[in-house]
């Protein structure tokens, strides 16, 4: 085994996981702007129809998709001094953080047809430079060490940086509401603390004109460019992972899927993701429009992001004891649970209920973040034993064109959806029926998750299975770089066979 090899293996310090993490604050402080608000901010204050939306972002997600493996594939061709994925990372930031601005500079008051466009063309840029940056961000993780426990430990540290980040993007309806109001000439420090005291709890609210939306994202871009210098400035990649690939993109990004665990893994992912992406967008509307409180945004979200990091613990820890796709299996049962709930744990008479739920949904839905990046580094292990190179790249790539597709279809969803049902972005106050099929949209893809857990059973990557793949890597020694898999041992999870004994605590 080389000295490379032995360093990937090796525990990791503490400033290597916390700093790689750094990265993920931007990406849940951006995402989740993005996925919570975007589509309420166009219907409601640029004034475009929810089918218009949802179209538009449906189709920048399907331009995002196709590019994900294409820059998997030139992340793990790259080579140079700094490594595969950190020059991206570096130099694609300050054009992601621009991209994510320019979202929200939509014109207001315009036609239907011009804000179409501008949506259109800002969110096709928004969506490729996301795939620059994140894609080799998201191989980077995956290479940082080849631990099969360890793993685990790396992503419960960057799920917890990006839940921080989640409750910085939640802030941004309040932070444009407060800017939106200091900016108005009219307002007086009385006035400001009865406009503070109407949003957290009257039935009616006043939207900005958008200059708060827009000022308080201006605020955001730089923390995270910042927090990415710091991922890039705190982790090293691996030289002995810089082999040459000499498989033509589309044939590599193809070849992924001949990986039976990974079949495995995008068929329950993109079930999973397309469910908590139709939540993700239609929960605001409920807040503001059922509940009749957009200022219980910010501290739901507080007490959900301590659900999830209350849960980081104790979901690592089974992680420890049992395999990792049951224990996926169990946190999605209770997040589906929970998410149910709401119909009937949500209650308007009694306000603190949003955040008691949201403290449990956070707190199943932290497992759901731990287990799939590490099930992803067990898959591309078995890749690298069966052709002789790291394909990082190419596997996350795939993996995010799932996921792109799944919040497509999730667009595609609640975008018509709200139309259907009878939703007006103008007025202030919707109809009962209306309401309550808003509701039902909410709940109704938790259904279709029960159909993941008969598929992850099938999973097959366990750890005496990692413990003998990684095991076979080491005596192979690195050769073999040219893509053949002679001499290797039997893959068994090829062929359907399990190995559910466990290897180690």
């Amino acid at each position: 085994m080389t000295n490379n090899d032995e360093r990937a293996r090796a525990r990791l310090p503490l400033r290597t996981k916390l700093g790689y993490g750094m990265g993920n604050l931007a990406m849940g402080m951006m995402g989740n702007s993005i996925g919570f608000y975007l589509l309420l901010f166009y219907t409601d204050v640029v004034g475009l129809s929810g089918a218009l939306v949802g179209a538009a972002l449906a189709v920048g997600r399907l331009w995002d998709a196709i590019t994900d493996p294409m820059m998997g594939h030139i992340s793990d061709r790259t080579r140079s001094r700094f490594g595969r994925r950190r020059p991206y990372v570096l130099f694609g930031m300050p054009l992601f953080a621009a991209a994510f601005v320019l979202l929200w500079w939509s014109p207001i008051g315009h036609s239907s047809q011009i804000g179409f466009a501008y949506l259109v063309v800002a969110y096709f840029f928004f969506t490729t430079m996301l795939t620059i940056v994140m894609i080799p961000y998201g191989a980077l993780g995956v290479e940082l060490t080849s631990d099969y426990h360890e793993r685990n430990s790396v992503m419960a540290y960057q799920q917890a940086t990006f839940f921080v980040g989640m409750i910085v993007g939640a802030c941004l309806i309040n932070l444009a509401s407060v800017v939106g109001e200091m900016l108005n000439p009219q307002t007086h420090v009385a006035g400001l603390r009865e406009t503070f005291a109407a949003f957290r709890t009257a039935t009616g609210y006043k939207y900005m004109d958008g200059i708060g939306f827009r000022i308080a994202v201006v605020a955001l871009a730089p923390i995270a460019v910042a927090s990415y210098l710091v991922a890039v400035s705190t982790t090293r990649e691996n030289p002995a992972f810089q082999r040459h690939a000499s498989t033509p993109a589309i044939e590599s990004m193809f070849s992924t899927l001949k990986n039976r665990p990974f079949r495995i893994y995008i068929a329950a992912f993109l079930i999973i993701t397309t469910a908590g992406q139709i939540g993700v967008m239609m929960l605001p509307y409920l807040i503001v429009h059922w509940f009749h409180r957009p200022g219980y945004v910010l501290p739901g979200y507080v007490f959900y992001s301590l659900g999830l990091l209350a849960g980081l613990p104790f979901w690592r820890a089974l992680g420890q004891r049992y395999e990792k796709n049951y224990c996926y299996i169990a946190s999605l049962g209770v997040s589906s649970i929970v998410h149910v709930s709401f119909l009937f744990m949500v209650r308007q008479d009694w306000p603190p209920s949003i955040f008691v739920w949201a403290g449990l949904i956070g707190f199943a839905n932290s497992g759901l973040s731990v287990y799939p990046p590490s099930m992803m580094a067990d898959i591309v292990d078995t890749d690298e034993l069966e052709c002789g190179l790291r394909r990082e790249g190419a596997f996350i790539g795939v993996n995010n064109f799932i996921m792109k597709c799944a919040t497509s279809l999730g667009a595609l969803w609640v975008g018509p959806g709200l139309s259907l049902v009878g939703y007006d972005g103008h007025a202030t106050v919707q109809s009962d029926r209306t309401l309550l099929l808003m509701r039902l949209m909410y709940v109704f893809p938790q259904a279709f998750n029960m159909l993941v857990i008969a598929v992850l059973s099938r999973f097959p990557l366990t750890a005496n299975v990692m413990e003998e793949v990684h095991r076979a890597i080491r005596a192979r020694g690195g050769k073999d770089a040219d893509g053949t898999n002679a001499g290797l041992p039997a893959a068994p999870w090829r062929t359907g066979g399990r190995r559910n004994q466990r290897g180690g605590p």
